[in-house]
């Protein structure tokens, strides 16, 4: 089984450069499966944080362009017949939840509003994961919540609380790493972003992110980087 792992996008706040470089690199490999690991949208407009203007009114153009992205990176992988389609909700897909719960109760159990149906998953084949996707390799596929304060070590927080083989997004970093348990080595990735390094609510500062991705085949993860601009 060969799987792509496709980190952090936050469109529109996308890095088109290393999306190309993510689809030059695997051109020519056969997938069998692609896990979106979360946060492909960014949502600002669902956000606390202080937006531009220009960010408020915008949703359903960001909704139409950043699937435009998500599909010319599904068409752009060679694909076997039977590809698989994982998209995990992120914490910013969770966004649109806390925002019909906090401002539009009476709304927030629309089907026509949720994330699936938003998307248009269902005309795409894609299968939507609120929590967790386990591939036939026993990979487990998050997109996560922890934040450690170094590359690597919030892989190693996931081995102590799942206790099996872990692919995670949300922390923006890379690192592949390992712990045995009782003769049974297990791996951690935290698989990287695709997205620009400095958000408009970051304040100018450049945060300890890396831009990659994940490729996994056979159940060996193989974490690729992408240069930094």
């Amino acid at each position: 089984m060969n799987t792509l792992v496709v980190p952090d996008v936050h469109f529109p706040f996308h890095d088109p450069e290393s999306i190309k470089g993510m689809l030059s690199y695997v051109h020519g490999t056969r997938f069998s499966e692609i896990v979106f690991l979360g946060d492909f949208f960014d949502f600002p407009q669902l956000s606390h944080y202080l937006k531009s203007p220009d960010q408020y009114f915008r949703l359903q153009s960001a909704i139409t362009h950043g699937m435009k992205i998500f599909d010319s990176i599904v068409n752009g992988v060679d694909k076997e017949k039977a590809v698989k389609i994982i998209f995990l909700r992120g914490n910013h897909e969770q966004r649109l939840e806390k925002y019909l719960l906090r401002n539009a109760v009476q709304l927030a159990d629309l089907d026509a509003l949720t994330i699936p149906n938003l998307l248009g998953f269902q005309k795409r084949g894609v299968e939507y994961k609120e929590n967790y996707y386990r591939n036939k390799d026993d990979i487990i596929f998050i997109h996560g919540h922890r934040v450690r304060g170094k590359s690597g070590y919030t892989a190693h927080a996931y081995f102590d609380q799942i206790g099996e083989n872990v692919v995670s997004g949300h922390v923006h970093r890379l690192a592949l790493v390992f712990k045995t348990y009782y003769y049974k080595t297990l791996f951690g990735v935290e698989a990287g972003s695709l997205c620009l390094e400095t958000f408009n609510y970051l304040g100018g500062v450049i945060p300890d992110w890396q831009k990659g991705f994940v490729t996994i085949t056979d159940g060996r993860p193989e974490i690729v980087s992408l240069p930094f601009k």
